[in-house]
């Protein structure tokens, strides 16, 4: 039977094929281009939502760092690492210090600043998570009542135990100089007197070990600097570039870390 012959209505088998793969094409070409569509709509918000979360993780960053100038304000330097009993053992975190110049003076004058952050009075009125929010990143994954937010203490550093520094001892400048640091599932409670030490630090950025300077956000961790600027580091940074703007008074030219930024 030919072509000319076949009954009206009667489909050609060898016509069918065609029809069929040019069908699927464009189902296969629509659905691509569907999931396309919904991947960029999946990364766009995950985009957003990370923006904002970086966005509050620097606004945390700033209220310390307005808290730690007015501090110096009133006492005339920064808050010391910890507060020590008359044996020199530390009590209670810089971060405990600077309660009343983040609205929790309330908190601040309950604490029994003579005993231990965690003796079990301290510990009861530790409990509000709401009194460690601006030293808890959005990002973060750890428990609320870790701290995100770590100085880098030791000699030369911005604080040396007990021993308190004042604006004019940072010899390298206030804008050169790294007051805080962004730390990844830091382990410490933020009113515990522990942070980071300079000779134990190898000074990379989001170390693949994940200890150090660390972050959830991608690629970078935020800092604070002396003068209270809030800036993100990159993990491209050269670690003896990152040494030098955490000393205080080594006088090292960090003028690269500005160009770049």
């Amino acid at each position: 039977m030919t072509d000319e012959t076949r009954a009206e209505g009667v489909p050609n088998p060898a016509h069918a094929p065609r029809t069929f793969l040019g069908c699927g094409f464009l189902v296969w070409a629509a659905l691509g281009l569907l999931t396309a569509v919904l991947l960029l709509q999946v990364f766009s918000e995950w985009g957003s939502r990370e923006a904002a979360r970086r966005m509050a993780c620097v606004n945390n960053l700033k209220q310390i760092g307005l808290a730690m100038h007015n501090y110096h304000d009133k006492y005339g330097c920064f808050p010391p690492e910890y507060v020590a009993d008359a044996q020199g053992r530390p009590l209670h975190s810089w971060r405990v210090l600077l309660l009343p110049y983040l609205d929790q003076a309330e908190l601040y004058n309950r604490l029994k600043l003579d005993e231990p952050w965690d003796s079990p009075r301290n510990r009861l009125l530790l409990k509000d998570e709401i009194a460690a929010q601006e030293f808890h990143c959005f990002t973060a994954q750890n428990p609320k009542s870790e701290t995100s937010y770590i100085m880098i203490v030791g000699p030369g550093t911005i604080s040396d135990g007990p021993h308190p520094v004042r604006l004019k001892d940072i010899k390298n400048g206030p804008s050169n100089t790294i007051m805080i640091v962004e730390v990844k599932d830091s382990g410490i409670h933020w009113a515990e007197p522990r942070d980071l030490t300079f000779e134990d630090l190898d000074f990379r950025v989001k170390n693949p070990s994940g200890k150090g300077i660390n972050s959830d956000h991608p690629t970078v961790a935020n800092v604070l600097f002396a003068d209270g600027a809030v800036r993100s580091i990159s993990n491209e940074i050269d670690p003896k570039l990152m040494k030098s703007l955490i000393t205080i008074n080594g006088k090292e030219d960090v003028s690269e870390f500005f160009r770049n930024q």
